[in-house]
């Protein structure tokens, strides 16, 4: 009866702590880091005659406080290099 009781009480043990983790709930503490938003950028380089330019590296930059030195720094989200139709 004892051993019953031990393996029931570790179960449950078992299944509550799994159930703390995974994705916080609307409006819950730490929803602001639930999912990050997703969006896509298109677009096609092209020169001033309008033909499109092949191997132009665009990059994705946003403007973030840094906590240490208390100045705004570009930071990096994304980079990638068009394709021979100038397209991104």
């Amino acid at each position: 009866m004892k051993k019953l009781s031990f393996v029931l009480i570790a179960l449950f043990a078992g299944l509550v702590s799994f159930s703390q983790f995974g994705p916080p709930a609307a409006g819950g503490k730490g929803a602001a880091q639930a999912m990050p938003n997703m969006a896509h950028v298109y677009g096609k380089i092209v020169d001033s005659a309008g033909k499109p330019l092949s191997d132009v590296s665009v990059v994705l930059l946003q403007n973030k406080m840094d906590t240490v030195t208390k100045k705004r720094k570009d930071v990096l989200l994304s980079a990638i290099v068009t394709k021979a139709n100038g397209e991104f």
